[in-house]
């Protein structure tokens, strides 16, 4: 296992593991109807934004991405705040640590590890695997939008 920023040329496989994660992880949670709008989302234009714009991890096993995750600094102008992006492990692969492996990767960036206070939007499937992580609804409030549920987790 490897966790290592994303390269421009890993961006079309990323893409085909965030869609089979919608696909597979989101259904009984969401309609279908939001699911292929969420999918809809996921161009190689937006994640080849996301790339440059934030610091994102692929977790590789034999060569092949497993799990990523961003986290982007200077949340609205404010160093001492961080928020996580597209944390996402394909379905065949969670329950064995990939996502753990993944989240100590971007806790251990520097935009995680200057921030009071690192916010999380978070699927609806998601959610346990947050809480497992130390992550909280975000004002100790159950929050919802736009099929997200927002979590934070403070670091001082």
């Amino acid at each position: 296992m490897k966790i290592e920023l994303l390269k421009e040329q890993d961006i079309p496989e990323l893409q085909k593991m965030i869609v089979k994660v919608m696909q597979k992880s989101f259904v009984g949670f969401y309609p279908s109807n939001w699911i292929e709008d969420a999918i809809s989302h996921q161009t190689i234009e937006r994640l080849t934004q996301k790339q440059k714009n934030l610091h994102f991890y692929v977790l590789k096993e034999r060569g092949k991405i497993r799990a990523c995750g961003a986290i982007g600094g200077d949340y609205y102008g404010n160093t001492n705040e961080a928020n996580l992006f597209s944390v996402y492990v394909d379905p065949d692969y969670q329950g064995k640590g990939y996502g753990r492996a993944i989240m100590e990767a971007l806790e251990k960036d520097e935009y995680f590890t200057r921030a009071n206070r690192i916010e999380c939007p978070s699927s609806l499937n998601a959610i346990p695997f947050y809480y497992h992580m130390g992550y909280r609804h975000k004002n100790g409030e159950l929050m919802c939008q736009y099929g997200e549920v927002y979590l934070e987790k403070f670091n001082k």
